[in-house]
C-alpha cells in the first residue's frame, strides 16, 4: 500500500519526506550551512521540498540553522536598517508656529 489515509488526505511516503529533506540540507550545505529565505527557496524552485517537509516533519525544520529568525524579520534586514538611519541627514527641527489670536 503506497498511501494511507490520514484525515480525510493522503499522506506522503516516509521515503517521499526523506527525498525532500536530503533536498532541503543539501541547499543549506551549499548556502553555508544555513537554510535560506522562503522567498529564495522559492525563487530557486525548492517551494514543494519546503513544504513537503513544513506539512510532513515540522520538527525537522525546527531543528536547521536558517538565514532568517523565526519570526519571518530578516536579522541582515534590522542591520542594514540601522545603518541606513545612521547615514541619513537629521531633519531640520523647525520651530513650532504660534497661533494666537489678537483682537
Amino acid at each position: 500500500m503506497a498511501k494511507t489515509k490520514a484525515k480525510g488526505k493522503t499522506k506522503p511516503r516516509k521515503e517521499t519526506i526523506d527525498k525532500h529533506i536530503a533536498i532541503l540540507k543539501n541547499v543549506a550545505s551549499k548556502n553555508g550551512g544555513a537554510l535560506p529565505s522562503f522567498t529564495q527557496l522559492e525563487k530557486d524552485g525548492f517551494f514543494g521540498s519546503y513544504h513537503a517537509v513544513q506539512t510532513h516533519a515540522p520538527g525537522v525544520l525546527a531543528k536547521m540553522k536558517r538565514e532568517f529568525a523565526r519570526d519571518g524579520k530578516a536579522k541582515k534586514t534590522k542591520a542594514k536598517a540601522k545603518k541606513a538611519r545612521a547615514r541619513k541627514p537629521a531633519k531640520p527641527k523647525v520651530a513650532p508656529v504660534e497661533t494666537s489670536v489678537e483682537a
